[in-house]
């Protein structure tokens, strides 16, 4: 009997408990039970090369290789703790290594993750800054999302991308390079960016609806037109003198004549210089290189030897022919027949303006009102006028001075006297003209020559003029005086006209 008791509390102590009270004892290499108390540090494992498992309801649940990872619903963890399934962690929970979680998990609480480079927020509800992750960097301090060189910030399908600004804040864009547009038809939402200074512009036309013209070209000169929510148009050019007339409710404003007179064009001389020229007797042709003469300019010669004959000091000669670099000259009446030049003469030879003429060209008018003030001229001499480099003999005037019997001209190559007789005075003009091509020119003029300048009002002058032409409108008007005389400084000479 007593060999049975003996054996039977041998036998306890080799299946590892011995019990006394509610206190299990373990021995060394055995777990019990209800719990252990080995009174040392407790181990469960292994200790060969083979990994460990744990097991319930006979299917494997955790797994713990040989390696060191530990898997929860894996037999292959490929990092410290690798989780596979749904996972709950509750409370304050810190990773000091690779935490990798696969499936839909929960994380309650905070989340510190204490790695070299890694997020450092103590939750992740926290904004994400400071730090850079594949090149994109994150900042909440300085408001600023930095992209490396090379990087891409892009969305796929339907989605987009939102750039939002609140407060004081701005978004600002490159300075220089290209802001490209694809796959949308305009930057609808992009309401300012400020002052572009380089870069190309690449985006498809603004429409009205977003502030643009929805046009690409415009007519040269044309005045752009409002057109409801469609694109800008732009009126034609027009032509000189015309103005930008309304026609009316629903209708597009066009250029069109002005009503009442216009200033058409004035003149006083083409040039006040001097430059030295050459002549050819057999051609009669003079050079003088970039002279900037016009035809009807009345130019005095000289020379420092022997003028080319019969050239002479004390004579008025008219530029007929010009070209740049070349002109010929015709005595006392414009665009009439050139000097015959006999030889080149001797010396330096110099033309001079002589400020004799003023010739205007201007757009034809119907009507023309033509206003001249002529001051005190270099010696007697008389206003006269010739159109439209007309010299032939198809101009008549018939004028009545105070105080004389009318006196009349026909057949003569310009009209004369159109301020009165010649005189050293000043003189006042003022020409009407009927321009109607298909019919010869008529007009009336009066005019005035000063008696005592400045202190006595002059003698007036009234008169009529035509030009026998019925093919062409006057476009061009060369007033001069006679001989080699010269207009007094500050002359001058306006033409207006209406149709």
């Amino acid at each position: 009997m007593k060999n049975k008791i003996f054996l039977s509390i041998i036998s306890l102590f080799v299946g590892g408990a011995l019990f006394s009270g509610v206190i299990a004892w373990a021995a060394p290499g055995f777990f019990l039970q209800g719990g252990n108390s080995f009174l040392e540090i407790a181990t469960l494992g292994t200790t060969d090369n083979f990994d460990l498992r744990v097991i319930t309801n006979n299917a494997e649940k955790l797994r713990i290789l040989t390696g060191g990872n530990v898997g929860i619903g894996t037999t292959s963890p490929s990092s410290k703790l690798h989780v596979v399934g749904t996972g709950n962690i509750t409370g304050n929970t810190t990773v000091g290594g690779t935490l990798s979680v696969t499936g839909a998990s929960t994380l309650f609480g905070g989340l510190t993750l204490t790695c070299a480079g890694c997020i450092t927020d103590a939750n992740l509800a926290n904004t994400l800054t400071g730090k850079t992750y594949n090149g994109l960097t994150v900042s909440t301090t300085t408001g600023i999302l930095t992209l490396s060189n090379g990087s891409t910030l892009a969305t796929s399908g339907p989605n987009s991308i939102t750039l939002t600004s609140t407060g004081a804040t701005n978004i600002t864009l490159p300075t220089s390079g290209t802001l490209v547009n694809t796959g949308v038809t305009a930057l609808s939402s992009l309401a300012s960016i400020g002052t572009i200074t380089t870069g190309v512009w690449n985006g498809s036309t603004i429409g009205v609806a977003n502030g643009g013209t929805g046009a690409t070209t415009f007519t040269d000169g044309g005045v752009l037109i409002g057109n409801g929510t469609s694109t800008v148009q732009a009126t034609s050019a027009g032509t000189a003198g015309q103005v930008l007339t309304s026609n009316g409710a629903g209708n597009d404003p066009t250029f069109q004549a002005p009503d009442g007179f216009s200033l058409l064009a004035s003149g006083s001389f083409s040039s006040t210089t001097s430059a030295t020229f050459t002549v050819d007797p057999a051609t009669d042709i003079f050079t003088s290189n970039a002279h900037g003469l016009i035809n009807g300019d009345k130019v005095k010669v000289s020379s420092t030897g022997t003028l080319p004959s019969p050239l002479g000091t004390n004579g008025g000669y008219f530029v007929i022919e010009k070209t740049t670099n070349t002109f010929k000259l015709a005595q006392d009446i414009p665009y009439g027949i050139s000097v015959a030049i006999t030889d080149a003469g001797t010396g330096t030879h110099t033309w001079t303006n002589a400020l004799g003429s003023m010739n205007i060209s201007f757009t034809p008018k119907n009507n023309l009102h033509i206003v001249a003030q002529i001051t005190a001229p270099s010696a007697s001499a008389d206003l006269r006028a010739m159109v439209n480099t007309d010299g032939g003999n198809n101009y008549g005037l018939s004028q009545l001075t105070a105080g004389s019997a009318l006196s009349t001209q026909s057949t003569q190559p310009y009209w004369r006297e159109l301020g009165g007789a010649g005189s050293t005075n000043e003189r006042f003009m003022i020409l009407d003209l009927v321009n109607w091509a298909a019919y010869r020119k008529h007009g009336q003029f009066s005019g005035q020559v000063e008696g005592n300048q400045g202190t006595v009002a002059g003698v007036p002058v009234f008169g009529s003029v035509i030009w026998n032409n019925t093919s062409e409108q006057i476009s061009n008007l060369l007033f001069f005086c006679n001989g080699a005389i010269a207009f007094g400084t500050g002359s001058k000479i306006w033409i207006y006209g209406a149709d």
